[in-house]
């Protein structure tokens, strides 16, 4: 799975929507060494959860060069401030994936390296990447004009709420913060005795909810154990937690599949 776009893509705010942004070459040259087809997924109505987040070029400039923030979101950003589940908020949008003809990436390499001789390899990488993102743009664009004129479906929508009313405030946008955090959670420690344990042992992300709960959050993390908080980790067991550092396959290989090997034996 790869996101030719990278940080632009989802920082060009929904006065652009629908608009890809530069792709990077990278793919192009993976899909070129191992021979493999690039199969395009285009997502339609995706640009409708936010419509309320608008990007300012030289405003992103400024904070990139200065903080090292790539973009800012308005008005989401100073409202996150404000109240931090509002970073978790979207609306709910009938997303339509349409998978698209798989391309030749090799071939298009190939007949480049033909018309253009003499030319560094690099820039023959650009100039594929850059005829794949036409091409993708123009499909993507007749599929918005056939799937993307209704994005929001009220009568959709309200049959999945009363499916599923037991859990009607994860569901809703509002909620998400306290479903994901909890789910994180769930995975490493064991079940709650019951109901009650399970709502007060999750007391701080009470503090999502609450005007500017960032510092509380803060506080709560630092005095609190895993998987809750980090009080008793180091920095490295910190930073492998929240997965803030670099890994690679051949440090970390992923795990087998169930029966692999089986299988090859």
């Amino acid at each position: 799975l790869y996101f030719p776009e990278g940080v632009p893509g989802i920082g060009k705010g929904f006065f652009r929507r629908y608009r890809l942004q530069r792709f990077s070459s990278s793919f192009v040259t993976l899909a070129d060494r191992h021979l493999a087809p690039v199969v395009p997924i285009h997502i339609v109505n995706a640009e409708w959860t936010i419509p309320f987040c608008f990007t300012l070029p030289w405003l992103d400039r400024l904070s990139e060069r200065l903080v090292g923030v790539p973009f800012i979101p308005l008005p989401a950003a100073p409202l996150g401030v404000l109240f931090p589940f509002l970073w978790y908020l979207a609306l709910p949008v009938r997303m339509v994936f349409v998978v698209g003809e798989p391309i030749d990436v090799s071939a298009l390499v190939e007949q480049a390296r033909t018309q253009t001789a003499g030319l560094e390899e690099r820039d023959i990488m650009r100039r594929v990447a850059d005829e794949i993102r036409r091409r993708t743009q123009a499909d993507l664009d007749l599929h918005v004009e056939r799937y993307g004129r209704r994005p929001y479906h009220a009568r959709s929508l309200a049959a999945h709420l009363r499916a599923r009313w037991r859990s009607f405030f994860r569901i809703l946008p509002t909620g998400w913060t306290f479903a994901f955090v909890r789910h994180e959670r769930d995975r490493r420690r064991p079940p709650a005795s019951n109901r009650l344990h399970a709502l007060v042992r999750d007391w701080d992300l009470l503090f999502y909810y609450l005007p500017l709960g960032w510092p509380f959050l803060s506080l709560a993390r630092r005095f609190r154990r895993p998987p809750y908080g980090f009080r008793g980790l180091t920095p490295k067991e910190r930073r492998e937690r929240e997965g803030s550092f670099h890994w690679h396959l051949r440090e970390r290989p992923l795990p087998p599949r169930p029966g692999s090997s089986a299988r090859s034996a």
